[in-house]
């Protein structure tokens, strides 16, 4: 599948910063990231864009 990106750098650059970092458990126990901020977002916003149901 081709990646799209629908935020520039520069839009990405104002949103970055406001994006939480993940809570860390004490014990280290936990799954590791599949995947990064800016492609969850993109993910978001093409849901958005486009209307396209969320599959379950």
């Amino acid at each position: 599948m081709a990646s799209q990106q629908f935020l520039t750098d520069e839009q990405w650059g104002i949103l970055a910063p406001l994006i939480p970092s993940p809570v860390r458990r004490a014990d280290r126990l936990e799954r590791p990231v599949e995947h990064n901020d800016r492609s969850v977002m993109d993910g978001v916003l093409w849901i958005l864009r486009t209307g396209a149901a969320m599959s379950r």
